[in-house]
């Protein structure tokens, strides 16, 4: 379960991040509008800061477990 969000997140940052074209990695915000680019940027915020809410609350059940 932990292995697969931990996943999924950095599968969002790789993608929203940069993509291959011509074998050169090209930065996708050159080419996306402002709106788009602010998107992304929330969408890839709230993906780490869900990661380190669930590592926290593992931890912390762990620890009173």
């Amino acid at each position: 379960m932990q292995f697969f969000f931990l996943s999924l997140v950095l599968k969002n940052a790789i993608h929203t991040h940069s993509y291959i074209e011509n074998e050169k990695f090209i930065d996708v915000t050159e080419r996306l509008p402002f709106t788009e680019r602010f998107t992304w940027l929330m969408t890839a915020s709230l993906s780490l800061l869900t990661l380190g809410v669930l590592v926290f609350l593992y931890k912390t059940i762990k620890q009173v477990g």
